[in-house]
């Protein structure tokens, strides 16, 4: 059954890890080319490669039908390549600046006045890597805001009271007052920021 690949969101890496796990190479690396390219002569439908690449950019197709929706909906795609390299609520970051490691969190509260917004994110969710809300739209006109992110799993989050990744905690002065919790995407933008400025209303 055919392969199918988005490179409108693909970065196009030769270490690609779908092309790792594929155990006959129908996915592999063109030298001619200089692009990953697909045989789909040689795959046997294990679908490995799919839930391999972390931006959901290779499909599989079981049958015709669907190989027809699946290139209609690649075809009509508007993402980019570019929005891979931009920090998004819920995902991995990009810039390391907003990173803070787990371990150093409860010093750096400590340490801090005014407002903070402490992301908790798990970097396997993909959903978050390519429709989550931009970090630059979640901080929008909130310049005396500090922004990090922390990598974290369940034990971790629910030591400041998250059910669920990713969550956002806001602290004021290092003391947390309030959170959201959740997947947030593009479309909510209004809902996530309507959430922020009540729990920011707090500090009128």
């Amino acid at each position: 059954m055919p392969v199918l690949l988005n490179f409108k969101i693909c970065d196009n890496a030769k270490e690609c890890s779908s092309i790792e796990v594929c155990p006959t190479k129908a996915i592999f690396w063109n030298d001619k080319t200089g692009k990953i390219d697909i045989d789909n002569e040689k795959c046997i439908g294990c679908e490995e490669c799919v839930p391999a690449c972390p931006v959901a950019a290779v499909r599989f197709a079981a049958n015709d039908v669907q190989y027809a929706a699946i290139a209609d909906e690649i075809a009509k795609d508007t993402r980019t390549l570019a929005q891979l390299f931009v920090d998004r609520y819920g995902a991995a970051p990009i810039k390391e600046e907003y990173q803070k490691a787990a371990s150093d969190v409860p010093s750096y509260l400590a340490s801090q006045k005014g407002v903070i917004f402490m992301e908790l994110f798990n970097p396997e969710t993909v959903a978050c890597l390519l429709e989550s809300i931009p970090i630059k739209d979640v901080l929008k006109d909130r310049h005396a805001v500090s922004y990090i992110k922390v990598e974290s799993d369940q034990d971790f989050a629910a030591q400041y009271g998250a059910g669920q990744l990713p969550s956002l905690i806001v602290f004021s002065n290092g003391d947390a007052i309030g959170k959201i919790e959740g997947h947030y995407g593009v479309l909510q933008t209004k809902e996530l920021r309507q959430k922020l400025n009540g729990i920011l209303g707090q500090l009128a």
